[in-house]
């Protein structure tokens, strides 16, 4: 995984966020989740913007698959290392995830289901500018899973007897978020260009 976090960093020409392994599956009632976005401590009151998989994603797809998941969450991480950078600058510091676990256990599950499709959509940076030319054009806007593949990987974590939870998807947060120089970087290189676009030729 250190391999394939590495490559996509060196396409892309940026230090990738880090990685994080729960020894367990993930699963919801209605389906499986195969990676989330968390907050990685750096030191006491500081943290920074990583990926956490469940080590039974592991065990259900190959490398290609992975590579595709990791540029997915690293896009999640991307954005919201632009959010808050651009909300430092309105003066708004702590963090909070908007639903919860139990909020969205109190949702209709195919209200749960539009809301996360929705969210997860909505907080994706431009993957042509933060990526290599390859992992751009494989790039997944949502992680696709189906009732066939999620048998196969509930059979597959049994047959492991690998354990399964429910994970806290909620992320509360107040302190100093650090990031990448050359993260910053790129995202102010991008609103720049936005705020002064190239005049038509």
């Amino acid at each position: 995984m250190a391999r394939i976090r590495e490559a996509i960093g060196s396409d892309a020409g940026l230090p990738m966020p880090p990685i994080g392994i729960e020894p367990y599956a993930w699963t919801l009632p209605d389906g499986s989740i195969l990676a989330h976005i968390a907050l990685f401590p750096t030191s006491e009151g500081c943290a920074e913007w990583g990926v956490m998989l469940p080590v039974g994603t592991l065990l259900v797809v190959d490398d290609k698959m992975l590579r595709r998941i990791l540029c997915h969450e690293f896009a999640h991480c991307f954005w919201c290392i632009a959010e808050r950078i651009h909300a430092m600058g309105e003066g708004v510091f702590a963090f909070r995830d908007d639903k919860g676990i139990d909020e969205l256990r109190a949702m209709a599950p195919e209200d749960v289901a539009d809301y996360q499709q929705a969210k997860d959509k909505a907080e994706l940076i431009d993957p042509a500018l933060w990526f290599g030319d390859a992992d751009t054009m494989a790039f997944l806007s949502e992680l696709p899973w189906d009732a066939t593949e999620e048998r196969k990987s509930r059979d597959t974590w049994r047959r492991m007897k690998v354990p399964t939870r429910v994970p806290d998807l909620t992320i509360h947060f107040e302190g100093t978020l650090q990031y990448p120089q050359p993260i910053v970087d790129r995202i102010r290189e991008i609103d720049g260009k936005r705020a002064h676009p190239s005049a038509p030729s």
